[in-house]
Protein backbone atom coordinates (compact mmCIF):
# COMPACT_ATOMS: atom_id res chain seq x y z
CA UNK A 1 0.00 0.00 0.00
CA UNK A 2 2.86 2.27 1.02
CA UNK A 3 4.48 1.96 -2.54
CA UNK A 4 1.18 1.99 -4.27
CA UNK A 5 0.95 5.39 -2.70
CA UNK A 6 4.21 6.37 -3.14
CA UNK A 7 3.88 5.86 -6.87
CA UNK A 8 1.28 7.61 -7.43
CA UNK A 9 2.94 10.64 -6.05
CA UNK A 10 5.86 10.36 -8.16
CA UNK A 11 3.06 10.18 -10.86
CA UNK A 12 1.33 13.30 -9.45
CA UNK A 13 4.88 15.05 -9.57
CA UNK A 14 6.32 14.25 -12.79
CA UNK A 15 7.55 16.39 -14.72
CA UNK A 16 6.20 14.68 -17.61
CA UNK A 17 2.77 15.10 -16.27
CA UNK A 18 0.48 16.64 -17.97
CA UNK A 19 -0.71 18.87 -14.83
CA UNK A 20 2.95 19.53 -14.42
CA UNK A 21 3.68 20.48 -17.98
CA UNK A 22 0.87 23.33 -18.04
CA UNK A 23 1.92 24.74 -14.72
CA UNK A 24 5.39 24.89 -15.64
CA UNK A 25 3.91 26.27 -18.87
CA UNK A 26 2.12 29.35 -16.65
CA UNK A 27 4.95 30.10 -14.59
CA UNK A 28 7.18 30.34 -17.71
CA UNK A 29 4.65 32.62 -18.75
CA UNK A 30 4.79 34.56 -15.32
CA UNK A 31 8.48 34.95 -15.87
CA UNK A 32 8.54 36.26 -19.19
CA UNK A 33 5.81 38.47 -18.72
CA UNK A 34 7.80 40.25 -15.60
CA UNK A 35 10.73 40.35 -18.21
CA UNK A 36 8.84 42.12 -20.82
CA UNK A 37 7.67 44.49 -18.24
CA UNK A 38 11.09 45.28 -16.99
CA UNK A 39 12.08 45.82 -20.75
CA UNK A 40 9.42 47.75 -21.18
CA UNK A 41 10.75 50.51 -18.22
CA UNK A 42 12.02 52.55 -21.18
CA UNK A 43 8.99 53.30 -23.07
CA UNK A 44 11.25 53.61 -26.22
CA UNK A 45 12.06 50.17 -26.25
CA UNK A 46 8.66 48.41 -26.21
CA UNK A 47 9.37 47.38 -29.60
CA UNK A 48 12.56 45.30 -28.50
CA UNK A 49 10.72 44.02 -25.29
CA UNK A 50 7.51 42.70 -28.01
CA UNK A 51 10.49 41.53 -29.85
CA UNK A 52 12.52 39.60 -27.09
CA UNK A 53 8.56 37.83 -25.50
CA UNK A 54 7.80 36.64 -29.00
CA UNK A 55 11.64 35.53 -30.04
CA UNK A 56 10.44 33.31 -26.44
CA UNK A 57 6.87 32.60 -26.78
CA UNK A 58 7.71 31.04 -30.17
CA UNK A 59 9.53 28.24 -28.62
CA UNK A 60 7.81 28.09 -25.84
CA UNK A 61 4.58 27.21 -27.97
CA UNK A 62 6.46 24.08 -29.95
CA UNK A 63 7.70 23.03 -26.64
CA UNK A 64 11.50 23.75 -27.46
CA UNK A 65 13.72 23.14 -24.88
CA UNK A 66 14.26 27.38 -23.81
CA UNK A 67 15.14 28.41 -20.90
CA UNK A 68 12.53 31.41 -20.43
CA UNK A 69 15.47 34.07 -18.83
CA UNK A 70 18.14 33.20 -20.69
CA UNK A 71 16.02 33.09 -24.15
CA UNK A 72 14.85 36.65 -23.69
CA UNK A 73 17.66 38.33 -22.42
CA UNK A 74 19.67 37.03 -25.75
CA UNK A 75 16.72 37.83 -27.85
CA UNK A 76 16.55 41.18 -26.44
CA UNK A 77 20.30 41.99 -27.41
CA UNK A 78 20.20 40.39 -30.13
CA UNK A 79 17.24 42.82 -31.56
CA UNK A 80 18.11 46.21 -29.89
CA UNK A 81 18.71 48.27 -33.00
CA UNK A 82 15.80 46.50 -34.77
CA UNK A 83 13.27 46.56 -32.02
CA UNK A 84 14.30 50.12 -30.91
CA UNK A 85 14.07 51.40 -34.92
CA UNK A 86 11.15 49.87 -35.67
CA UNK A 87 9.21 51.01 -32.68
CA UNK A 88 9.95 54.47 -33.60
CA UNK A 89 9.07 54.34 -36.55
CA UNK A 90 5.70 53.44 -35.47
CA UNK A 91 5.55 55.97 -33.11
CA UNK A 92 6.44 58.39 -35.62
CA UNK A 93 3.70 56.64 -38.26
CA UNK A 94 0.95 57.34 -35.68
CA UNK A 95 1.98 61.19 -34.41
CA UNK A 96 1.96 61.71 -38.16
CA UNK A 97 -1.29 60.71 -39.11
CA UNK A 98 -3.01 62.42 -35.67
CA UNK A 99 -0.75 65.66 -36.30
CA UNK A 100 -2.20 65.06 -40.19
CA UNK A 101 -5.41 64.35 -38.92
CA UNK A 102 -5.59 67.68 -36.81
CA UNK A 103 -4.48 70.15 -39.65
CA UNK A 104 -7.07 68.33 -41.94
CA UNK A 105 -10.09 69.41 -39.52
CA UNK A 106 -8.61 73.06 -39.21
CA UNK A 107 -8.82 73.32 -43.32
CA UNK A 108 -12.43 71.30 -43.73
CA UNK A 109 -14.04 71.87 -40.79
CA UNK A 110 -17.24 70.11 -42.33
CA UNK A 111 -16.02 66.54 -43.70
CA UNK A 112 -15.56 65.58 -39.76
CA UNK A 113 -16.93 62.31 -40.21
CA UNK A 114 -14.97 61.84 -43.81
CA UNK A 115 -11.56 62.59 -42.02
CA UNK A 116 -12.13 60.36 -39.27
CA UNK A 117 -13.30 57.29 -41.57
CA UNK A 118 -9.69 57.92 -43.27
CA UNK A 119 -7.54 58.25 -40.03
CA UNK A 120 -9.66 55.26 -38.78
CA UNK A 121 -8.43 53.51 -42.02
CA UNK A 122 -4.85 54.48 -42.12
CA UNK A 123 -4.39 53.51 -38.69
CA UNK A 124 -6.00 49.63 -39.58
CA UNK A 125 -3.58 49.40 -42.25
CA UNK A 126 -0.64 50.60 -40.08
CA UNK A 127 -1.87 48.03 -37.32
CA UNK A 128 -1.98 45.46 -39.27
CA UNK A 129 1.69 45.70 -40.92
CA UNK A 130 3.01 46.47 -37.45
CA UNK A 131 1.34 42.92 -36.15
CA UNK A 132 3.32 41.17 -37.60
CA UNK A 133 6.81 42.96 -37.66
CA UNK A 134 7.99 42.16 -33.82
CA UNK A 135 7.08 38.68 -34.69
CA UNK A 136 9.23 38.85 -37.99
CA UNK A 137 12.20 40.04 -36.86
CA UNK A 138 11.88 37.99 -33.71
CA UNK A 139 12.30 34.81 -35.86
CA UNK A 140 13.85 36.39 -39.02
CA UNK A 141 16.77 38.56 -40.35
CA UNK A 142 15.32 41.30 -42.82
CA UNK A 143 16.72 44.56 -43.97
CA UNK A 144 14.48 47.56 -43.73
CA UNK A 145 12.38 48.00 -47.03
CA UNK A 146 11.93 44.13 -46.60
CA UNK A 147 10.69 43.95 -43.19
CA UNK A 148 7.54 46.08 -43.77
CA UNK A 149 6.98 44.48 -47.80
CA UNK A 150 6.72 41.34 -46.02
CA UNK A 151 4.97 42.38 -43.29
CA UNK A 152 2.22 43.74 -45.49
CA UNK A 153 2.60 40.38 -47.88
CA UNK A 154 2.13 38.29 -44.98
CA UNK A 155 -0.66 40.55 -43.62
CA UNK A 156 -2.76 40.25 -47.33
CA UNK A 157 -2.30 36.74 -47.56
CA UNK A 158 -3.87 36.08 -44.31
CA UNK A 159 -6.84 38.23 -43.70
CA UNK A 160 -9.23 35.71 -42.10
CA UNK A 161 -5.62 35.30 -39.04
CA UNK A 162 -4.95 38.92 -39.02
CA UNK A 163 -8.11 39.42 -38.03
CA UNK A 164 -8.54 36.31 -35.70
CA UNK A 165 -4.77 38.18 -34.14
CA UNK A 166 -7.04 41.92 -34.23
CA UNK A 167 -9.72 40.17 -32.51
CA UNK A 168 -7.88 38.51 -29.03
CA UNK A 169 -7.69 42.23 -27.61
CA UNK A 170 -11.47 42.47 -28.58
CA UNK A 171 -12.31 40.77 -25.17
CA UNK A 172 -9.76 42.87 -22.74
CA UNK A 173 -10.77 45.75 -24.45
CA UNK A 174 -14.66 44.57 -23.35
CA UNK A 175 -13.32 44.29 -19.93
CA UNK A 176 -11.22 47.79 -19.77
CA UNK A 177 -14.43 49.66 -20.44
CA UNK A 178 -17.30 47.60 -18.53
CA UNK A 179 -16.46 48.60 -15.30
CA UNK A 180 -14.14 49.67 -12.60
CA UNK A 181 -14.24 45.96 -11.37
CA UNK A 182 -13.44 44.74 -14.83
CA UNK A 183 -10.51 47.24 -15.35
CA UNK A 184 -8.97 46.29 -12.15
CA UNK A 185 -9.03 43.05 -12.97
CA UNK A 186 -7.89 43.25 -16.44
CA UNK A 187 -4.89 45.39 -15.13
CA UNK A 188 -3.85 42.42 -12.48
CA UNK A 189 -4.27 39.56 -15.06
CA UNK A 190 -1.99 41.71 -17.86
CA UNK A 191 0.52 42.42 -14.75
CA UNK A 192 0.82 38.70 -13.75
CA UNK A 193 0.59 37.05 -16.64
CA UNK A 194 -1.50 38.84 -19.38
CA UNK A 195 1.23 39.74 -22.22
CA UNK A 196 3.29 36.78 -22.55
CA UNK A 197 -0.17 35.01 -22.66
CA UNK A 198 -1.24 36.49 -25.25
CA UNK A 199 1.78 36.42 -27.10
CA UNK A 200 1.87 32.68 -26.26
CA UNK A 201 -1.50 32.22 -28.11
CA UNK A 202 -0.83 34.65 -31.09
CA UNK A 203 2.26 32.59 -31.69
CA UNK A 204 0.80 29.76 -32.17
CA UNK A 205 -0.51 31.56 -35.24
CA UNK A 206 2.47 33.24 -36.11
CA UNK A 207 4.38 29.64 -36.40
CA UNK A 208 1.35 28.53 -37.83
CA UNK A 209 1.57 31.58 -40.92
CA UNK A 210 5.42 31.41 -40.91
CA UNK A 211 5.45 27.20 -41.53
CA UNK A 212 3.85 28.20 -44.82
CA UNK A 213 7.29 30.35 -45.81
CA UNK A 214 9.77 28.36 -44.64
Amino acid sequence: MFKTGQNMMNRVFDVNNPIMRIFSKLFDLVVLNALFLIGCLPVVTIGVSLTAMYATTMKLVRDEPVSVVTNFIQAYKGNLKQGLFYWIIGLLIVTFLYVDNLFLFMIFPNQEAMIKMVFIACLVFAYFIYLYIFPLIARYVYQTKEIYQTALKVSLSNVPWSLLLFAMYLPLIGMLLFSGVTMILLCLFMITIGFASIAFLRSAIFRKIFDKYE
